[in-house]
């Protein structure tokens, strides 16, 4: 059997107003400010002040890093239009004191 292994990427950011670095509930104003052309690449999450990107499913890694370029590029430019920077989120596991 002949499989194709394929790749993609969501990454969580928090929205923050960059003189305080508050957290900015404006999911809603950047979701609608990306290109139609993303469509569900960007999502709100269930708190105002995160927004969640994803991916095409890609081939390779040099269109994964293509399509983050294109996805993050879009969604930075719609915080600048509401005076908001981004912050990206991690999340670190732990399980019995070791990081998984």
């Amino acid at each position: 059997m002949n499989h194709r292994f394929t790749i993609g990427v969501e990454e969580e950011f928090q929205i923050v107003d960059p003189a305080t670095g508050e957290l900015r509930s404006h999911v809603s104003e950047l979701v609608a400010a990306t290109s139609p052309g993303l469509g569900e690449q960007v999502k709100p999450e269930m708190h105002q002040s995160i927004v969640e990107i994803g991916t095409k499913i890609c081939n390779n890694v040099d269109e994964l890093a293509a399509d983050m370029r294109r996805t993050r590029g879009e969604l930075v430019r719609a915080a600048e239009k509401w005076a908001c920077k981004l912050l990206p989120r991690a999340h670190i596991l732990f399980q019995a004191g070791s990081i998984r």
